[in-house]
């Protein structure tokens, strides 16, 4: 069983083998180091550290505001790259529902497997803030179907959907790091 210490500056645990002269966190001596227990199950510890959802939910996130930094581009360049914009913008909106149900569903799984439940209530809130990235990313993904046409109305109208997508990803990372924060249950 592998044994753990616990930084008593910063809370950054590790493992006791692994310990180097400072704490990688926050760099104070080794010797603020004490023993640490995992509560975990190692199941439970191996999904943790894997870090998935923590990867998977960077790319909605890049995808709505690279999205919204393009659409916005289009608005200022000249006509020689718009084009290029504008394609590289649909690429986006047609994979940004896809990259939302993956971060979702790991979410999800993350969410389970730190607190058990997905019923606590900023899990709640991410949950609903979830869901309404991807109806945004969905409405995104329709009108890049049905017109895909670059066109001034669908300019605006997708400049509005990335902007709310954007702050729907904002909220979301915001209430991740929060969450981050917190102890694990046993």
């Amino acid at each position: 069983m592998k044994t753990y210490v616990r930084c008593k500056a910063c809370g950054f645990v590790m493992e006791d083998g692994a310990l180097p002269d400072l704490c990688p966190a926050c760099g104070v001596k080794k010797t603020m180091f004490v023993p640490d227990t995992d509560k975990l199950s190692e199941k439970r510890r191996t999904l943790i550290d894997s870090h998935i959802h923590g990867i998977i939910v960077h790319f909605p996130q890049a995808f709505a505001f690279a999205g919204l930094f393009l659409i916005l581009a289009l608005f200022i360049a000249p006509q020689s790259i718009s084009q290029h914009l504008w394609s590289t913008t649909m690429v986006l909106l047609f994979s940004l529902p896809f990259v939302v149900i993956g971060g979702f569903v790991t979410g999800i799984i993350d969410g389970k497997t730190r607190f058990r439940k997905v019923t606590t209530p900023m899990l709640k809130q991410k949950i609903a803030w979830g869901i309404g990235f991807f109806v945004i990313s969905l409405l995104l993904f329709i009108i890049n179907s049905i017109l895909p046409i670059q066109t001034l109305p669908i300019h605006l109208i997708a400049t509005v959907l990335l902007l709310a997508a954007a702050v729907c990803a904002t909220i979301l990372g915001k209430l991740g790091g929060t969450l981050v924060n917190s102890k694990f249950q046993g």
